[in-house]
């Protein structure tokens, strides 16, 4: 089934994803928003190469699928530097048949028919940071009630260099999603996390808004799933690595 109006969440890794992901798609109507350009999860297999070269249409297949919900909306999450990145993304679709030659924004809008853009952010930036190093570190990046709980492959050390340099990574590539949207001429709808985490269902209403599609009034959202795994270590390597960012500057 190929989507008639199709969106973009435009965000970096540890933002919210997963949770907005769940909103949207506990509303019934904007489709079924995931990671459809990035690797499946503990596999090397990427369908976007896999199929790209060999078989375009098997991708925008897989693509539609993945993420297209009955009423034609379909929704994906694009980070700006994943396991492939997404100016790599474009070049590829650029790349394809069904893109005509066309380039940039244009080539995408072939792709994602109808194509809007929403900007997750996450404005705690350093909180971001130490989920990236804990989710890496264990290898845990989500948790889900009623399913069987992820084992951690290791238990999580406080890292200040490598916390200071995800830090660092956050930072320039939320700046570089701000530079692409204004030199593309976008508007994104802007979502915070922090917003999203104490409105959720609120936040997904505001999403259908700017979509445009229809709700009733009173829209019943599907049971939510998703776990908070913020806990006390991420508290306590917030304080340490303030403590040691003060303590170099002194």
């Amino acid at each position: 089934m190929k989507p008639t109006l199709c969106y973009l969440i435009c965000t970096t890794q540890r933002s919210g994803t997963h949770l907005l992901n769940e909103a949207l798609r506990n509303t019934g109507l904007a489709g079924f928003p995931g990671e459809w350009l990035e690797p499946e999860f503990g596999r090397s297999r990427h369908p976007l190469l896999d199929y790209h070269a060999e078989d375009p249409e098997k991708f925008l297949h897989y693509l539609y699928k993945s993420g297209t919900g009955p009423n034609g909306v379909c929704g994906c999450d694009v980070f700006w530097q994943g396991r492939y990145g997404f100016l790599e993304y474009i070049e590829l679709l650029e790349s394809m048949a069904n893109c005509e030659g066309r380039k940039g924004i244009e080539a995408w809008e072939k792709i994602f028919p109808g194509l809007r853009f929403i900007h997750l952010i996450r404005k705690n930036k350093l909180r971001q940071a130490i989920s990236n190093v804990k989710a890496q570190q264990t290898n845990v990046f989500s948790q889900w009630r009623g399913l069987e709980f992820n084992e951690n492959e290791r238990e999580p050390v406080f890292d200040y260099e490598e916390i200071k340099n995800w830090l660092n990574i956050l930072e320039k590539s939320e700046d570089l999603w701000n530079r692409f949207f204004l030199d593309n001429g976008i508007e994104p709808l802007k979502v915070y996390y922090e917003v999203l985490t104490d409105k959720f269902e609120d936040t997904a209403l505001a999403v259908l808004d700017f979509l445009g599609i229809d709700y009733p009034h009173n829209l019943q959202f599907a049971p939510r799933y998703l776990l908070r795994q913020s806990d006390h270590i991420n508290d306590e390597w917030e304080e340490r690595f303030l403590a040691l960012q003060a303590a170099s500057l002194e």
